[in-house]
């Protein structure tokens, strides 16, 4: 048998399309969930174009060989052009079907076929086991829940389902193999969400499914808010860009994402729905490098409370995702989602039991290794509230804090960069019991920049504006020894502190993640504290 495999599979580039004939091009006989509503199959003509009075698509399962079920018949006004694909299918396929049809597939091994009068047009056998007079030669290969099994290249027929069809992503109302293609693949939305009223990026990533290079650029319209640009891809290759985004106001928004070009790559469209500004649930505390033995947890808080109004989710980076059903919260109360209810509250029996939420299976979060790109992120975590939206995140590096069992703490909403919002946490963890992030703006009192600096192209430059005499900034080594400290006065009313990236005795730190700790004398002599974390990248490291 491997012998007239590998003889057939020589022999199909020499077979031309069926000529004059419709046969079944694309079919989806297991949608990923719930299969009704998305079912389909496709027709191609290949060669001419014919009128589709009269054919028609029926079903068998391969348990009951020889009994035939019609799922549908060609009317007078059904026809294909040459080349063209008409598509049966179910009421949520989109785009919409040329006929609704009720399909009622079934997973394999069974069988479809076209015909007309007596004349069978075309036969589609799938799966193991399936009886001989119900496939062409030999059957084509299950599919996975979600996949098609799709006739490659389109129209072309040897006669031999297994040589025909080929898993595949489904493509209803699209040829398999176009010589020109664009998709977009994903949208990527910054953690946390955008901050309202400041510039933020949307990543995009784009992917040539066609048999053909890209000749030309092609352009991304994102609604009115923004344009770029996607240079050529070669076939079957994949880019990713960044678009910068103007300043919108908080709330949730929609967009229109088109790509789109003057040459033959068809366009490609969808639709984003995002928040601008964070939800009614906010990170405030998380512990992703427990003690061994222990479980990891995070702590989330109400601003202005929160009602039970559905489902919410927790997910890291590596796609962990959990769902979880918070409680009713009056402003300003915290809850725990963790990994083992029992063993948190061992470790701190002075908590709040029902304000400790298990989840199962728990999003395990990393507290080591780093993404290619700068920052190089450990992991990170997507809070998702009942809308689906994202309503907060954090994405983190593991050398954040000094060392196992340490969380990290939120000080603020927003900071430099989103790295000096967070840091770890002075008591070690204080979950339920810390003194909690500061919600208004006007705490953040000191910028830090630039984030991440590099000593070689200059210091980082601690600014404390309008305060009073004196300041004090200590660095941290990521274990928690100080290594730094730097002091100084007040200058035309702001207080600028500068760090070289060395340690007291003058030699170079290595890259990393530095905690700081900034404490001053307000206006009216008041002792002020702050901290965060400075990054520092060294060139070439």
């Amino acid at each position: 048998m491997i012998r007239i495999l590998c003889l057939a599979l020589t022999a199909m580039a020499l077979v031309p399309p069926a000529a004059g004939n419709i046969i079944i091009n694309e079919v989806l006989y297991d949608p990923a969930g719930a299969d009704t509503g998305y079912e389909f199959v496709e027709l191609i003509a290949p060669g001419e174009g014919m009128s589709l009075d009269g054919v028609a698509l029926e079903f068998c399962n391969g348990s009951e060989p020889g009994t035939w079920t019609l799922l549908w018949q060609g009317g007078f006004s059904d026809s294909l052009i040459a080349g063209g694909l008409f598509l049966l299918g179910e009421s949520l396929i989109s785009p919409p079907p040329d006929a609704m049809v009720v399909l009622g597939l079934q997973n394999a091994p069974d069988a479809l076929r076209l015909t007309q009068g007596d004349l069978i047009l075309d036969l589609l056998g799938y799966g193991q086991d399936l009886p001989e007079d119900l496939c062409e030669t030999w059957p084509a290969a299950d599919t996975p829940s979600g996949r098609s099994l799709a006739r490659l290249p389109d129209g072309v027929d040897t006669d031999q389902n297994v040589l025909d069809f080929f898993d595949s992503e489904p493509t209803p109302g699209e040829l398999n193999d176009p010589d020109y293609s664009a998709t977009l693949l994903s949208v990527r939305l910054p953690l946390p969400p955008p901050r309202s009223g400041s510039l933020w990026k949307l990543s995009i990533e784009v992917e040539n499914r066609g048999r053909l290079d890209w000749p030309s650029n092609l352009n991304l319209k994102l609604g009115t808010l923004a344009t770029g640009e996607i240079p050529p891809i070669g076939a079957g290759h994949r880019r990713s860009v960044e678009i910068e985004m103007p300043p919108i106001e908080a709330g949730i928004h929609e967009l229109e994402i088109r790509l789109e070009g003057d040459g033959p790559v068809p366009p490609d469209s969808l639709n984003l729905r995002f928040r601008v500004g964070h939800g009614s649930l906010l990170l405030s505390e998380v512990l992703f490098a427990p003690l061994p033995g222990r479980g990891e947890w995070v702590e989330c808080l109400a601003p202005d409370g929160l009602l039970p109004t559905g489902p919410w989710s927790l997910s890291e980076l590596g796609g962990g995702e959990a769902i979880f059903q918070p409680m009713a919260l009056a402003p300003g109360e915290r809850i725990i989602l963790c990994q083992n209810r029992d063993d948190l509250l061992a470790g701190h029996p002075e908590l709040l039991a029902a304000r400790i939420i298990e989840i199962a299976p728990w999003p395990s979060l990393a507290n080591g290794g780093e993404s290619s790109v700068w920052p190089p992120w450990s992991d990170g975590l997507n809070l998702r509230g009942s809308d689906g939206l994202c309503s907060d995140g954090l994405l983190y590096r593991g050398d954040w804090i000094m060392d196992k069992g340490w969380s990290l703490e939120r000080l603020r909403l927003y900071g430099d960069g989103d790295l000096s919002a967070w840091s770890p946490c002075p008591s070690i963890t204080s979950p339920l019991t810390g003194p909690g992030l500061r919600l208004s703006e006007r705490d953040n009192r000191w910028r830090i920049s630039p984030q991440p600096f590099n000593p070689i192209l200059g210091a980082v430059e601690f600014l404390i504006p309008g305060i009073g005499t004196s300041a004090r900034l200590r660095i941290f080594d990521a274990a928690g020894r100080p290594v730094q400290e730097i002091l100084g006065a007040m200058e035309t009313g702001n207080l600028r502190l500068l760090w070289d990236g060395k340690d007291r005795r003058g030699r170079p730190l290595p890259s990393g993640a530095y905690p700081y700790s900034l404490s001053w004398e307000d206006l009216d002599r008041s002792e002020q504290q702050g901290r965060g974390i400075c990054l520092l990248l060294r060139s070439g490291v």
